[in-house]
């Protein structure tokens, strides 16, 4: 059964509130990515161990509220949840935002292209914690954002997805995995090959939305 934008944001709203989190109303498609933070949240994520012992606290806890979220997403909506079928394939299925928000409103699916298919393997999470985090991200991140798949879509994914993470541990963890890595990608060292995964977390100022800032 089709369901709009609309009934996916009032879903995530209702998740946010059933633990004692706001959703601040946001014109997300207009938030731009910080051009003057970038950089220096790249040099941090190339600069950070492959492992950070004292961010395991933080990933342990975003570990928990993947499983809780994906589970949100898959069940069915007699049930409460989104209904959402996802789908792990070894290609690439969207060529757009675009067809990625038709195929979830209208056909309640979504395909992504597998961690283990593109190669990445994650000194922390499993391929397939990865690859529930990325249909997480798509549907939480992008899709509620209505943003681009660029710089400027990348960060209005984070920042409205971070939402459904709690402060401080988790929202930090994930604040590595979204804003870090594409960063680290689209400021990092120029030529160097795309960035590992990395167990870290930014300082509070790059990973803890001030939310009030973007209104």
């Amino acid at each position: 059964m089709p369901f709009s934008h609309a009934e996916l944001h009032k879903a995530s709203v209702q998740y946010c509130f059933e633990r004692g989190q706001l959703v601040p109303m946001l014109a997300w498609k207009h938030i731009r990515a910080d051009l003057a933070a970038g950089p220096r949240i790249a040099r941090l994520y190339e600069a950070a161990p492959l492992i950070d012992d004292r961010a395991l606290p933080a990933f342990r806890r975003l570990r928990e509220e993947i499983a809780e979220q994906f589970e949100f997403l898959i069940r069915p909506t007699r049930q409460g949840g989104l209904g959402v079928s996802v789908t792990v394939q070894p290609e690439e299925r969207y060529g757009s935002l675009a067809e990625l928000t038709n195929d979830l409103s209208e056909e309640r699916r979504l395909r992504i292209m597998g961690s283990a298919a593109m190669g990445h393997q994650h000194p922390f999470f499993k391929p397939e914690e990865c690859d529930m985090f990325r249909a997480l991200h798509e549907v939480f991140g992008h899709a509620l954002a209505g943003a681009g798949l660029d710089r400027h879509g990348a960060e209005a994914a984070w920042l409205r997805h971070s939402l459904m993470f709690t402060p401080p541990l988790a929202r930090r963890a994930m604040a590595t995995e979204t804003r870090g890595q594409a960063c680290a990608l689209l400021y990092g060292t120029p030529g160097a090959p795309p960035p590992e995964p990395k167990v870290m977390v930014l300082p509070a100022r790059y990973a803890e939305p001030d939310y009030e800032a973007w209104r």
